[in-house]
């Protein structure tokens, strides 16, 4: 509760609302002085004009007779005045036309017209206006109030008598418009109070809606939390207050971030340079310890190079000996190399006369097959000439039919349907020869071709041998001729080996001099050793206070969440 006294929510609320306030107060009173003024200088006139005109009218009008007679209490008198007036009423569209008597101080009705809410005889209050009236000039009253309702009146005296006659006219609606006009301006004080302060507190929300985010926001960022994500959007100076707030967090989140990374590379490349350090003093020490066996050894080494340069000697006569029996093997294999060269030129021969041999098998058989095809050709034209040979029976047979039928006339061509049956009998005996002849034929293709494509088989089979044959030669000469140069190679390696057990024999001599001077080199190592190990330890602790000091950055960033 005293944060919200001081905000600038309240602040702005209740400026506003004085502000609403006063000025509410100066228009309503304003709009209700116009309107009275405007009641007073255009409406009241207007009836003050029109109930003078009708009173001036009713008076002159007025039977002086019947009036007089009136104040003398005559009946007949007063009704006479009292329709009279009830016509004028009408005529004049007044409230009320009444005639009263003033004496001694007392205003009493004498009639009034038909109607009228005032009573013969009853005493009503004197005002000025009547008093005027009295004096033979015409008075208007102001609006007054009694108990038949709110009215103005004019009078006009009648002259030599105390009789006043009034005009009223009913102006109870101009103070119901004023109390309409005052209640108006009540309400529109009110309204523009409650919608005054409803925008007041709209906009006060609305300006400190993001003025209290913001503020949140700057809290969070001051415990170290990044996480969240500033949310306002508005394009006034709060907008842009946010947009410069959340620049600034995001460079402070990025700077911070950079931090968080280089801390913990920081903290990463401290330890290793910590573990490095380790390592080099491990080595270190492990150098002073090789350095005391490079010394111990270096004895050792001096004592077993006369014993390798005899070694030496004696693997030199064992390589000239291999060296010359390499020699042997050379001329051997050289002799191989010949004669699998001439086996192999054998062979690639053989392999061509195989492969034209397959050829011709392959032209053969192609032949038979020709010839099988022909064969089925000569058998299907055989088998026309029977179908041609059984319809020349079958002629014949009608013919003979016929021949039977024409009788005598018909013997000579019984004779020849005779012998054209016979000569068709013949063909067919030698259709079936054929027949028969050109199926053993075909038999006999069909074995040949089966033959051939034996022969074919066989053939195929030997040039493949044959090329396999062919193949090997060439894989041995190109393996000799390898083992050759192998050989070559070995003998020449053995010369070079020679050579360097020679130079082994004379360093070996060398190595015994340098193995003095590595020792004194060693003692001088032993030294640098010791002192390299001091000053690792050094090392060490300043890389170890590093550590320790990128342990507590680190520890201090990550109280920054982002």
């Amino acid at each position: 509760m005293s944060r919200f006294k001081v905000s600038i929510s309240r602040k702005f609320t209740v400026l506003l609302f004085i502000v609403l306030l006063l000025t509410s107060l100066v228009l309503s009173t304003s709009f209700y002085f116009i309107s009275t003024s405007t009641f007073d200088n255009y409406v009241i006139p207007q009836i003050d004009k029109s109930l003078t005109t009708a009173s001036q009218d009713i008076y002159k009008n007025l039977n002086a007779t019947h009036a007089q007679q009136t104040l003398n209490k005559s009946e007949q008198s007063r009704t006479n005045v009292e329709y009279y007036f009830q016509d004028k009423k009408k005529q004049l569209e007044v409230e009320t036309i009444f005639l009263i008597s003033l004496k001694d101080d007392k205003a009493t009705v004498l009639t009034a017209d038909h109607g009228a809410k005032l009573q013969y005889d009853e005493e009503i209050s004197i005002n000025s206006a009547m008093k005027q009236a009295a004096k033979g000039k015409t008075g208007l009253s102001d609006i007054y109030t009694d108990s038949h309702g709110v009215h103005k009146t004019a009078y006009v005296g009648i002259p030599g008598s105390p009789m006043i006659i009034g005009v009223s006219a009913d102006v109870g609606f101009i103070q119901d418009k004023m109390n309409n006009i005052m209640w108006t301006s009540a309400a529109i004080t009110l309204a523009s109070l409650i919608v005054g302060m409803a925008a007041a507190i709209f906009m006060s929300r609305k300006i400190t809606k993001p003025i209290t985010k913001l503020a949140a926001y700057s809290n969070k960022l001051a415990e170290g939390d990044f996480t969240e994500e500033l949310n306002i959007k508005s394009n006034d100076e709060v907008g842009q207050l946010s947009e410069s707030f959340s620049r600034m967090s995001h460079r402070l989140k990025e700077m911070i971030g950079q931090v968080l990374n280089t801390s913990g590379t920081v903290v990463e490349d401290s330890n290793d340079l910590k573990e490095r350090v380790e390592v080099l003093n491990r080595m270190a020490e492990r150098s002073a310890e090789s350095v005391e066996a490079i010394s111990k050894g270096s004895t050792t080494i001096a004592s077993t190079a006369l014993d390798n340069s005899r070694a030496m000697e004696e693997i030199n006569l064992g390589i000239q000996h291999i060296a010359s029996a390499a020699g042997e093997v050379t001329e051997q294999i050289s002799e191989a190399s010949a004669e699998a060269t001439g086996g192999n030129e054998i062979a690639q021969s053989a392999v061509q006369q195989m492969r034209q041999v397959q050829e011709a098998s392959i032209h053969s058989l192609q032949q038979f097959r020709v010839m099988n095809e022909r064969s089925l050709m000569i058998g299907e034209v055989v088998q026309g000439i029977t179908e041609i040979t059984k319809q020349i029976q079958m002629l014949s047979l009608n013919a003979s039919i016929e021949a039977a039928r024409a009788g005598e006339h018909g013997r000579g061509f019984a004779v020849v349907a005779g012998e054209v049956r016979k000569l068709s009998e013949q063909s067919k005996d030698l259709n079936e020869q054929i027949r028969e002849f050109l199926l053993g034929l075909q038999e006999d293709m069909n074995r040949s071709v089966a033959e051939m494509n034996h022969v074919n088989t066989e053939v195929a089979s030997g040039v493949g041998k044959v090329v396999e044959a062919g193949n090997a030669f060439n894989h041995l000469l190109v393996l000799i001729q390898s083992i050759n140069h192998s050989v070559q190679s070995v003998s020449a390696a053995t010369q070079q080996i020679s050579a360097g057990t020679e130079e082994v024999s004379a360093s070996v001599e060398d190595t015994a001099q340098i193995t003095a001077k590595s020792q004194a080199g060693a003692e001088l190592l032993a030294e640098n050793s010791s002192r390299q190990h001091e000053e690792l330890e050094g090392h060490a602790q300043t890389v170890q206070h590093l550590y320790e000091q990128a342990i507590k950055l680190q520890q201090a960033v990550q109280q920054f969440k982002i």
